[in-house]
């Protein structure tokens, strides 16, 4: 008997053992879910998290947001999750396609929850990077792998703790794992096996990495059911579920504005803890005007302004900046400035820039007249100008005009020069010509045409003022083709006789004066009407 409760004894402690040992090294697991603005139903009513305690799930990832942009449920998720009691974390969805936009990110997953604060106790999940869009992946592993430690280090930083989450193609090929593991992030893998596990008793494995995972998305939801949610699993729940050392409430303690040639600096203390968080406040150096260089079009005419910072992040009109026009109305040409004021608790100083409005060519200026006859008094031509739509020019405003002799009176060349102003732009020089006065032929009844044999002699009126001489054209033909052209160089000669023509043969003649100043030869209108004469044989 006691042979046999001895034995008894002995398989009751042994069983102990083994019970004690698979005890401790029993995995703590729990189950939870994960929700965004999606999981609502067709009423826009949020996921029921009394219900979903009582079915065994006991944590949530509340999505905050993607990129800088907030969830529209994060508030009402968390304020219901909370509500039934359900620890939970959050995860952000990135768009970063660069460090410096995950930076943008970290930060406005800080500035996010910085305004838990200890209302939300339940707070005591780690703060997740989700990183799975398609987009992203031409970036390469080494990239995306700076932008994911860039985004969690600034967590850990700011007192929370650091998660990545990715399907297995990322954890993978986009993201170093060894990174993951040196940096001692916390791992949340979304990896659906071909049916719903059962049991959970074995820690799930990335790939065949040897890394296992902290959190497992086993199961996504139904596209049918919109009211449904991812379902998750935590290893070692213990280890992942903490309350925060610190509900952080960060104030600004210092803020050092930005300008157009220097980056700012903010700096931000947790009213609770010692923990800061320090942001770069990038210079708004980035500053273009849409037009520097303006034709004139007789309407008002300024550029646009566009401002954005040292990473290509446009500024906000009367948020950030406001615009100066030295003259709003601008509407001749001329040159002009615009001035960039910076404002807001991000950005100080300002710029100023021009911009031209440039005058227009193309006018096109006429003489109303370029020959004169001289008269002993000042002669010279008007000018108008219109622009190339034929609208007329004003004197004075839109040009001027000058002449080379002013009191142009004698036999000569001038200029006349337009010069266009204001709005419009170009010079012209036209030359105008005063010719001596004409003569005329004296009567015939009076000697003025006398036929002799084989000739003929021809008497005209003496013009001797402003006058060199005479030229005389005589001719067959009545338009005086071929005609032989006589030059007489003194101005008190006032008859010619030909001699040697063919015999009763009529000719036509024609006279006009000329004078001579430099190298160049004035000649006056040939006399009035047409003259001929009939030789004799």
């Amino acid at each position: 008997m006691k042979r046999t409760l001895s034995a008894l004894l002995s398989v009751i402690i042994a069983l102990s053992i083994v019970l004690s040992s698979f005890s401790a090294f029993a995995l703590d697991v729990s189950k939870g879910l994960d929700v965004s603005e999606w999981n609502t139903s067709d009423k826009g009513e949020l996921v029921d998290y009394e219900n979903a305690k009582k079915n065994g799930k006991s944590f949530v990832m509340i999505r905050l947001g993607y990129y800088n942009h907030l969830d529209k449920s994060f508030w009402a998720n968390v304020e219901k999750a909370s509500a039934a009691g359900m620890d939970f974390g959050v995860y952000l969805y990135s768009y970063a396609y660069s460090t410096e936009e995950a930076e943008i990110e970290a930060d406005f997953v800080i500035d996010t929850l910085s305004q838990l604060g200890k209302c939300y106790p339940n707070f005591t999940l780690p703060v997740a990077y989700d990183m799975e869009d398609a987009s992203m992946t031409k970036l390469g592993k080494v990239q995306l792998t700076k932008q994911m430690t860039t985004f969690l280090d600034k967590i850990s930083d700011a007192g929370f703790v650091p998660m990545v989450y990715a399907n297995q193609n990322w954890f993978l090929n986009y993201i170093d794992l060894d990174t993951v593991v040196d940096k001692d992030y916390k791992i949340w893998y979304a990896y659906y096996p071909n049916s719903k596990p059962s049991s959970f008793t074995t820690q799930i494995e990335i790939g065949k990495t040897g890394v296992k995972a902290d959190m497992w998305q086993y199961f996504g939801v139904n596209s049918a059911s919109p009211t449904k949610f991812d379902e998750n699993v935590i290893y070692y729940s213990e280890e992942l579920i903490k309350p925060l050392s610190c509900y952080h409430n960060y104030k600004l303690v210092t803020n050092t504005k930005a300008t157009a040639d220097k980056d700012g600096v903010s700096l931000r203390t947790c009213q609770n803890c010692s923990a800061n968080v320090k942001r770069v406040i990038p210079k708004a150096s980035n500053i273009k005007l849409s037009r520097t260089s303006i034709n004139y079009t007789g309407t008002v005419q300024r550029p646009t302004v566009t401002v954005k910072n040292s990473k290509g992040e446009a500024l906000e009109y009367k948020k950030d900046f406001t615009l100066t026009y030295q003259n709003f109305n601008s509407t001749n040409a001329g040159t002009y400035t615009v001035k960039v004021n910076f404002i807001g608790d991000k950005y100080t100083g300002s710029k100023t820039f021009t911009y031209k409005i440039n005058p227009l060519s193309g006018a096109k200026p006429k003489l109303n007249r370029n020959t004169f006859t001289t008269n002993g008094k000042v002669q010279r031509p008007t000018v108008t100008v219109t622009d190339s739509k034929g609208k007329a020019l004003t004197y004075k405003k839109d040009f001027t005009v000058s002449y080379s002799n002013w009191s142009s009176t004698n036999v000569g060349r001038y200029t006349v020069t337009v010069k266009m102003i204001g709005n419009y732009s170009g010079t012209k020089t036209f030359p105008y010509y005063i010719n001596p006065k004409p003569t005329e032929f004296v009567a015939s009844n009076k000697g003025g045409f006398k036929a002799i044999s084989k000739g003929f002699t021809i008497k005209w009126n003496k013009q001797a003022s402003q006058t060199t001489g005479y030229q005389i054209q005589y001719a067959t033909k009545r338009d005086f083709s071929n005609a032989a052209t006589i030059t007489i160089a003194n101005p008190n000669t006032t008859s010619y006789t030909s001699k040697g023509r063919a015999g009763n043969t009529r000719y036509y003649v024609r006279v006009r004066t000329y004078k001579k100043i430099g190298n160049g030869t004035f000649y006056s209108n040939w006399n009035s009407g047409v003259k001929s004469v009939v030789t004799l044989r």
